[in-house]
């Protein structure tokens, strides 16, 4: 039996766009059922302001920009052994969802959904490595989507 505990802080998020909890149980496991976690974890979810992503993005990765999603590796000083910490940053998040003209749960689950995979040692950044995590990702968004419809886009 796997569980994955979370929480949010989402105090910018405007209250009309808040995740609902129950909403992100089902989508961690629809995560945990794929990548066949085992165990509880736990897992904190932040969103941010620009700046203190730009912060973040420059302290921990050297990039002087924004960015979407960071997701960071923890070792909890507690029993319960953590998957980490995904940092989202709340403007950009919903500007890419309109962007991309989907609705923002599904760019808020193709998010959540790529964090996660960075937690468990996914990367993209060779060729080689995308091609492992990227279609990985889309099955676990696609098959999420399906069982809830009020994530589609549009």
């Amino acid at each position: 039996l796997t569980v994955i505990r979370f929480e949010i802080n989402q105090e910018i998020v405007p209250s009309r766009a808040r995740l609902d909890a129950a909403w992100v149980a089902r989508l961690l496991r629809a995560i945990e059922r794929q990548l066949r976690l085992q165990g509880t974890r736990t897992l904190s979810i932040a969103f941010v302001n620009h700046a203190t992503m730009r912060r973040l993005n420059r302290t921990y990765r050297d990039k002087n920009r924004t960015t979407d999603i960071l997701s960071f590796a923890d070792v909890s000083a507690d029993r319960t052994p953590s998957l980490g910490e995904l940092i989202l940053a709340w403007p950009h998040v919903e500007r890419q969802a309109k962007q991309k003209k989907v609705s923002l749960r599904h760019e808020l689950a193709l998010l959540l959904i790529h964090g996660v995979l960075h937690l468990r040692g996914y990367d993209h950044e060779t060729a080689a490595d995308a091609r492992k995590m990227l279609p990985l990702q889309e099955k676990i968004l696609r098959k999420f989507l399906s069982l809830d419809p009020g994530s589609s886009p549009g």
